[in-house]
């Protein structure tokens, strides 16, 4: 019987060793030949679903159910294209996220994956991997990238927002259409509008979001969403 082998998860974006693989990967990812280049990038790319199995969503009958059941699914990804403006700042590319608990990693880059960022983190803290491959400490995810991008992105409320439901941990202005779906949210400063759905294992997803706070703003476009649980076995 053939024995099919796989890495176990790891939180390896949390610690230095981690940091310094990645770094590695995202050089070779630059500067090698086209199929090194592709390899370091699938690789990277399939880590995350490497200890997990797609599952199905749940039916949600209502808003309630929707919102109880999108909260404890916790392992899942999106891949898409994300636009941000910040006044005289922006950037346009694609955005890959992977989501496993509190951690989260997400890669952006910009036309034929040109200057990428890898950003993985938990809470407000972060690490960076910028387009030359150095890793960056960010203490504060969201000043951060303010302070070096110019970019104002609510990253970790983002989690939530993106799935259709409000970050748990703040107050929030909530409006659903008429199917029992968010609409519209305001939540730290923020308005998030999801005028685009999509149905994903037979559950309406979101599939286009605005979120607005003065002159900045944050617009994703989902092109496809996976969900995931753990495996039991190697």
């Amino acid at each position: 019987m053939k024995r099919k082998f796989c890495f176990r998860k790891a939180k390896f974006w949390t610690g230095y060793a981690s940091a310094l693989i990645h770094n590695q990967l995202y050089k070779i990812s630059y500067m090698g030949p086209s199929w090194l280049k592709i390899s370091a990038a699938c690789f990277l790319l399939t880590i995350f679903g490497c200890s997990a199995t797609p599952v199905v969503l749940p039916e949600f009958v209502d808003w309630t159910t929707r919102k109880i059941s999108l909260q404890k699914m916790d392992k899942w990804e999106f891949a898409g294209r994300i636009v941000i403006n910040s006044g005289s700042e922006g950037f346009t590319g694609r955005v890959r996220w992977h989501q496993d608990g509190d951690y989260y990693s997400a890669i952006l880059s910009g036309p034929f994956g040109s200057n990428a960022i890898h950003i993985d983190g938990a809470g407000v803290k972060a690490s960076l991997i910028d387009k030359r491959g150095d890793v960056i400490s960010l203490a504060d995810a969201e000043n951060d990238l303010n302070a070096r991008y110019g970019w104002a992105i609510p990253i970790t409320s983002l989690r939530f927002w993106i799935l259709g439901i409000p970050d748990p941990t703040v107050p929030a202005e909530v409006e659903l259409n008429k199917n029992q779906q968010l609409n519209f949210l305001r939540q730290r400063g923020w308005d998030v509008a999801i005028d685009l759905y999509a149905s994903v294992d037979g559950q309406l997803m979101p599939k286009r979001l605005k979120a607005s706070m003065n002159d900045n703003q944050v617009r994703v476009f989902i092109d496809k969403w996976s969900f995931y649980s753990e495996k039991s076995d190697i």
